[in-house]
C-alpha cells in the first residue's frame, strides 16, 4: 500500500492533519469512465451513469440515447423499445 499524507484545511488555510490515506485507483469499467473516456475508446455498450441516475445508450464513442433510472426500472418495456430503436432490432427483453 502507498501512502499519501492527508491534509484537512482549518479556517484561514492553516494546516491540519498528517494521517495516512490509501492509495485509490479507480476502476475501468465504463460506469467509471467520464464521457470524454467513452468518446476516446469509442465504446459501444450500455452504462449507467449514477452521477445522474440514467441508462446510456453508447455506439462507437457517441452517446446515442439516454434514459432515467426511474423510467427503466418502472416501464422496462421502454428500454426494451429505445435499445430496439438504437441498434434496429426486434423484440429485444431485458432478462433480470
Amino acid at each position: 500500500m502507498s501512502e499519501f499524507p492527508s491534509i484537512i484545511i482549518r479556517k484561514e488555510g492553516e494546516r491540519v492533519g498528517g494521517g495516512v490515506t490509501e492509495e485509490f485507483n479507480r476502476s475501468d469499467h465504463s460506469d467509471f469512465a467520464t464521457s470524454k473516456e467513452l468518446k476516446d475508446r469509442e465504446f459501444s455498450g450500455v452504462r449507467h451513469n449514477s452521477i445522474i441516475s440514467r441508462h446510456e445508450i453508447w455506439v462507437l464513442g457517441e452517446m446515442r440515447a439516454t434514459m432515467d433510472d426511474g423510467i427503466v426500472t418502472t416501464f422496462p418495456e421502454k428500454w426494451e423499445e429505445l435499445y430496439a430503436d438504437v441498434f434496429g432490432l426486434v423484440d429485444v427483453k431485458v432478462s433480470k
